[in-house]
Parts: structure tokens; sequence; C-alpha cells
């Protein structure tokens, strides 16, 4: 997996998201014979829950997940579906043109299911134009679906970029943070991502030293 794309899934899900990465979208090329091709890959498809636990252990229960902080910054509405259209970059924080296809965002929020609304077209055309947008979904739940660009820069200063951006600075730091702050969940935890692991090996070798430097 490309290490920046490695990064901002470990972000999403320390602050509850379900991660899919490199989702390939196809387009139909020929009827007779059926052909298709890959238009385009969408490099993260995000989706978390409203209701999702507190940090502390529930009194009398002994299995949990451990659940760290939000990062505010991310803007998380605790209270409905938030759906998020990612692009990560290891460079500049530009989006796909192909992430302001209607037919890809649709193919998108399609496999995503539930979170259209009958009439998709007014709701895709307000993503493309802002980036973010709010709807009823399908079984009467708010969901807010948003473009976010991940990537090396910080937002630019001009007004109506069709899309968020949240720089690696960012994702990085509070990834660093928590398994600083959070480390007697993370020493057993058995890290399956290589950068999360890596990440945990790091904090425990500048922690080690400072200890010894102490002594």
């Amino acid at each position: 997996m490309d290490p920046a794309v490695d990064l901002v899934t470990i972000y999403l899900q320390l602050n509850g998201y379900f991660v899919q990465t490199e989702l390939p979208v196809l387009g139909r090329v020929s009827r007779d014979p059926l052909r298709y091709e890959q238009i385009t890959d969408v490099d993260m498809l995000a989706v978390r829950f409203p209701g999702r636990g507190q940090i502390d252990m529930p009194e009398g229960i002994e299995h949990w997940v451990g659940i760290v902080p939000l990062d505010e910054s991310l803007g998380v509405d605790k209270h409905e579906i938030d759906l998020i259209i990612g692009e990560v970059k290891e460079g500049p924080s530009r989006l796909n043109k192909n992430l302001r296809n209607p037919g890809v965002l649709r193919a998108v929020l399609l496999h995503a299911g539930g979170v259209l609304p009958v009439d998709a077209d007014e709701v895709i055309d307000k993503l493309i134009e802002t980036g973010d947008v709010r709807v009823e979904g399908q079984r009467g739940d708010p969901v807010r679906i948003r473009t976010i660009v991940f990537g090396r820069t910080r937002p630019e200063p001009r007004l109506g970029r069709p899309y968020h951006v949240v720089p690696h600075e960012q994702t990085l730091n509070f990834v660093w943070n928590t398994l600083h702050t959070h480390r007697e969940l993370f020493r057993v935890i058995q890290a399956k991502n290589h950068s999360l692991a890596l990440l945990r090996m790091i904090e425990r070798s500048i922690r080690a030293e400072k200890q010894s430097e102490r002594r």
C-alpha cells in the first residue's frame, strides 16, 4: 500500500471510520460483446456511524475495542453518518478530476449503499460544487458526504475550493500524539498496519531513551 494511503487509513480508523482503499470504478464501453474498462480508482472511501462509544471502558464490560478521542479539527458531527470520498496525495493537495465526474461519484455513492436519495442528481451536483453535502439517506438517517484531499500542502487561501483539505502534518501529528497519550492501549494491540507498527516502535524507542536519560 502507498505509505500516504497507509497513514491516512490509520488516521481515519483511529477516528472511528470503516475504510476501503483503492476502489476501482469501471465503465461499460461495449454491450455486444460486453466489455468494460477501468475509468479510475478512488483512493479511499470511509464511513463513520453515529453513536460511537466513549474512551472509558463502560462499567461491568470486560471486552471492548480501544477507542481514542476524535480529532476535533476533522469536523465530525457525532449525530450523523459521515461519508468521506478521499483523494490521497504524497505531494500538493489537489483533487483528481475524476472525482468531479458525476458518473464516477454516482458509482461510488451507489457502492456505499443507502446514502443517496431518489433525486441523486442534485446531491451529486452540489457535491461537485462544494465538496460537502448533507442529505437524508434512504432509511431516513442524516448523512454528510464530503470530498477530502489528504496531501502534503495545507489548504490554499482562495475561496470556493470545491473540496476539503487535510494536510499530512495533521494526520501524522494526530496519530503520533494518540500513540503517545494512549500508549497503554497500543502496548497490547497487535498492529497489522506496517506504518502504525513502525510509528509505535519509534515512539517506544524515544520513550525508552528518555527514561534511560533520567536514571
